[in-house]
């Protein structure tokens, strides 16, 4: 949800994590705040999800752990909705 109203550009700014904190995300601000870095500059923005279409299940699981604050139980959840789209 919070991807598809914003693009990444937008979002990664050097004070996310403060502003989604004042906002009550609370320990999520950090997580959040790393994703979108991660995407930005890492794995080439929101085609990272794209190209986990194209990889197996236990692929697709094991390039969502590298996202910090996606642990076992979002990344199951995660690769079951990817699978069913």
């Amino acid at each position: 949800f919070f991807f598809c109203c914003f693009q990444l550009d937008e979002l990664d700014r050097i004070d996310l994590e403060r502003r989604l904190r004042e906002l009550n995300f609370g320990y999520r601000a950090r997580y959040i705040s790393e994703a979108v870095h991660f995407l930005k500059h890492s794995v080439d923005g929101m085609k990272f999800f794209d190209r986990l279409k194209l990889l197996s299940t236990n692929d697709a699981r094991k390039e969502l752990l590298k996202i910090m604050g996606i642990g076992r139980k979002v990344k199951q959840n995660k690769t079951t909705q990817k699978i069913n789209e």
